[in-house]
């Protein structure tokens, strides 16, 4: 699971990512977690992102949208700022109630936080463990931190495309310059910044 302005997972079965008849698998950010919330850009009310998303986050903390967003939440927070620190707890808790469905439907064997979320995971891991753990039907479900830091999703989407091909990153969805040189360095493809598309080609 993975985080910026939108919220999305991944679901490995066997090994192998589960991709869904449309190829929309993994679409947690618009699993509704308050029916009559905040109007979402899906139509819906109440998703995910409108609580634990970058964006609502800064909100909730009355932080304006920065260039590192994590950064400044990550460092309000160690810093004992109250206000970061309960819009930290609030997604948390957000993001236990949403998972916690995936969680009881898949049973998987755990919940790996990547992305933006790996840089927040000390404060939000508390509420979210808790929150999963009160609603899961049986033992709760591990939850643990990707090694690859918010550089992940681009270099597991980069491996399940396959060698070969050009991989386009749209400017400013990702921390791009650390990302694009991460990638470069790990990818045989070579890499490129549009304003576009986040697709491989």
């Amino acid at each position: 699971m993975s985080a910026e302005i939108g919220i999305g997972a991944g679901v490995v079965v066997d090994g192998r990512l589960l991709r869904g008849t449309r190829g929309f698998a993994g679409e947690l950010g618009h699993v509704p977690v308050r029916p009559d919330g905040p109007e979402c850009a899906c139509g819906g009310r109440g998703c995910l992102e409108q609580y634990a998303g970058e964006e609502a986050v800064l909100r909730a903390a009355g932080l304006e949208p920065g260039a590192d967003r994590v950064g400044l939440l990550a460092g309000r927070a160690t810093d004992g700022d109250e206000d970061v620190r309960r819009a930290l707890r609030d997604a948390g808790e957000a993001l236990g109630m949403a998972l916690t469905g995936a969680v009881n439907l898949l049973d998987p064997e755990g919940v790996v936080l990547g992305g933006a979320l790996a840089g927040l995971a000390p404060w939000l891991l508390p509420s979210l463990r808790a929150e999963l753990a009160r609603r899961t039907a049986g033992r709760a479900c591990p939850v643990s931190v990707s090694r690859l830091g918010p550089e992940g999703p681009l270099l597991g989407g980069r491996a399940l495309g396959g060698a070969g091909g050009c991989w386009t990153i749209r400017q400013g969805s990702l921390r791009l310059r650390r990302t694009v040189e991460t990638c470069r360095e790990r990818c045989s493809s070579p890499v490129r910044v549009s304003e576009l598309s986040t697709t491989p080609r």
